[in-house]
C-alpha cells in the first residue's frame, strides 16, 4: 500500500463530501419578499410565494409537436429534456472521472464534482443553462429518476453485504465495529449541545446539530467496501478488517435511523401514530426476514446446479423491490429502507444473488446512480457557504473523527492490532459516501424535520 497516495486520495475524498455537507446545512438565505411572483421558464408558470415555489406545467407537454425547423425548441418538452439532461449529467461525469483518474481518486468524488460543476455553484449561475438545461419542471422528473436509481443501488448494497458474516468475523471486527458507532455518537452528540448551549448560533443551525452530530458516527458498509474495492486494498488483512468492522456499524446504524425516522417525524403529543410507524416497520422487516428469504430459498432450490435462475423469479424480485420501496413510504419510513433490508434477505452468492448483481450493477453505477449525484449537484451552492456556521460544523465533524480514530486505536491496545494499521483503520472509517449524501439530502428537502424554533 502505498500510503501517501491512501492517505491523499482519503482526504480529497472527505473534502469534497464536506463541501458538499456544508452547503447544506449553512444557514439559508433570507426569504423571497412575500406575495406572488410570476416567472417563465420554458411556457411554464413559476409561482413564487415566500419560499414556496408552485409549478404550473402545461398539459401535453411531454412530446415535441413540432421540430426546430418550425422554431419550435423541443427542451420545452419533458422527454427530449429529460434525454438532453442526462446525455449531459453522464458526459460531464465521465469527462470529470477521466480527469482525476490520474490522481488516484474514488469514482464518488469525481460523480459529486460533476454534480457541482452542473449545479448552481458553477455552471447553474448562467441563465441560459437554468431555463434551459435545468428548468423547475425538468429538475422534478431528473430528480424522481434519481431517487429510483438510489433504491435500486441500495437494494443491491444490501445484495452485496452478507450479514451471515458477522458470525465468522471474530473479536477484533465486533469490538471495533461497536466501538467506532457508540464512541463517536456519545462524544459528538455531548458537543452539539454543548455548542448548542454556549455558542451563538442561529436557531436552525442549533437544532439541526444534534442530528448532523449523530450523523457522523455511521460507518457505512457499501461506502467502505467500494472504497476499498477501489483503492484495492479489498483483500489485504486491513481491508478485510475494515469491512467486517463496518458491517457491525452498518446494521446498527441502519437500526438507530429507522428509529430516528420516526423520533424526528413525531409532532407534539401524537405518540399513537409513532408507535403505529415502529410497529409496521419492524412487522416489513420480519416479513421480509421470515416470508420473503425463505421464498428465495425456495427458488434457489428449484434452480438445478450450474444453470441461472429463470427469468420470472428475477422478474418478481424486481417488482419486490418496487413494493418494499412503497410499503416504506406508506408506513412513514423512506423507500431505500425496505429494499436495503429485501437485498440483506436475498441468499448470498450464486445463483440468485450473483444473477441480481450481473443485471443490476452495470445499470446502477454507470445511469442511474449518477443521475442521483447530478441532482445533488444542483442543489449545492458553495457560494451558499458561511463562515460563521461552518467553524461550528467543522468543529463537530473534525471532533467526530478524531473520536472515530480514537474509537479505533483504543481498542487496537487490546486486540493486539498494529499502531500503524489501527490509525489507518481509522482513517478508513472517516470516510464519507452515498449514505451519508442520501442523508443530507433528505434533511435537505424535508422528508426528515428538524425540530422547528421554540
Amino acid at each position: 500500500m502505498h500510503h501517501p497516495i491512501f492517505f491523499l486520495s482519503l482526504l480529497s475524498h472527505n473534502i469534497v463530501i464536506f463541501l458538499f455537507f456544508f452547503s447544506h446545512f449553512s444557514p439559508s438565505t433570507p426569504a423571497m419578499d412575500e406575495g406572488p411572483a410570476v416567472k417563465i421558464f420554458n411556457a411554464t408558470e413559476i409561482h413564487i410565494f415566500g419560499d414556496n415555489l408552485f409549478v404550473c406545467q402545461i398539459p401535453n407537454k411531454v412530446f415535441s409537436t413540432s421540430s426546430i425547423w418550425f422554431g419550435d425548441n423541443p427542451l420545452t418538452y419533458s422527454a427530449p429534456l429529460i434525454m438532453f439532461q442526462v446525455s449531459i449529467a453522464s458526459i460531464t461525469l465521465r469527462t470529470t472521472a477521466f480527469l482525476l483518474k490520474p490522481l488516484g481518486q474514488p469514482t464518488i468524488v469525481s460523480h459529486i464534482i460533476g454534480g457541482i460543476i452542473l449545479g448552481p455553484s458553477i455552471l447553474g449561475r448562467s441563465e441560459i443553462v437554468k431555463k434551459n438545461l435545468f428548468p423547475p419542471t425538468g429538475i422534478m422528473v431528473l430528480d424522481t429518476v434519481g431517487w429510483f436509481g438510489l433504491m435500486f443501488f441500495m437494494f443491491l448494497a444490501g445484495v452485496k453485504m452478507d450479514p451471515s458474516m458477522i458470525r465468522h468475523t471474530g473479536r477484533k471486527a465486533m469490538t471495533l465495529g461497536l466501538s467506532v458507532f457508540f464512541l463517536p455518537l456519545v462524544v459528538a452528540i455531548s458537543m452539539a449541545f454543548i455548542l448548542g448551549r454556549y455558542v451563538p448560533m442561529e436557531t436552525g443551525l442549533k437544532n439541526s446539530l444534534p442530528y448532523v452530530a449523530a450523523s457522523q458516527s455511521i460507518t457505512a458498509f457499501p461506502v467502505i467496501s467500494g472504497l476499498l474495492a477501489e483503492l484495492k486494498i479489498l483483500n489485504t488483512d486491513i481491508g478485510r478488517l475494515a469491512m467486517y468492522s463496518s458491517l457491525y456499524g452498518d446494521l446498527i446504524g441502519i437500526c438507530a435511523t429507522a428509529v430516528s425516522f420516526v423520533i424526528q417525524k413525531q409532532h407534539g403529543d401524537q405518540v399513537l401514530p409513532a408507535i403505529w410507524e415502529t410497529l409496521t416497520s419492524i412487522t416489513m422487516v420480519v416479513f421480509i426476514i421470515f416470508i420473503v428469504r425463505p421464498a428465495m430459498l425456495w427458488v434457489i432450490k428449484q434452480t438445478p446446479e450450474g444453470k441461472s435462475v429463470q427469468e420470472l423469479h428475477i422478474f418478481a424480485i424486481f417488482v419486490a423491490v418496487l413494493v418494499a420501496g412503497l410499503v416504506s413510504e406508506i408506513i412513514g419510513q423512506h423507500m431505500v429502507l425496505g429494499p436495503l433490508v429485501l437485498g440483506l434477505a436475498v441468499p448470498d452468492g450464486p445463483p440468485l444473488g450473483a444473477a441480481l448483481v450481473e443485471r443490476l450493477d452495470t445499470v446502477m453505477s454507470e445511469f442511474l446512480l449518477p443521475i442521483f449525484f447530478v441532482v445533488s449537484g444542483l442543489k449545492t451552492n458553495l457560494s451558499s457557504v458561511q463562515p460563521k456556521a461552518s467553524w461550528v460544523l467543522a468543529l463537530v465533524v473534525i471532533s467526530s473523527s478524531l473520536v472515530k480514530i480514537a474509537a479505533v486505536m483504543l481498542p487496537s491496545l487490546f486486540c493486539k492490532i498494529p499502531k500503524q494499521h489501527a490509525l489507518i483503520l481509522g482513517i478508513i472509517f472517516n470516510a464519507k459516501g452515498i449514505i451519508e449524501i442520501t442523508i443530507y439530502n433528505l434533511w435537505k428537502d424535508g422528508k426528515v424535520k428538524l425540530p422547528p424554533p421554540p
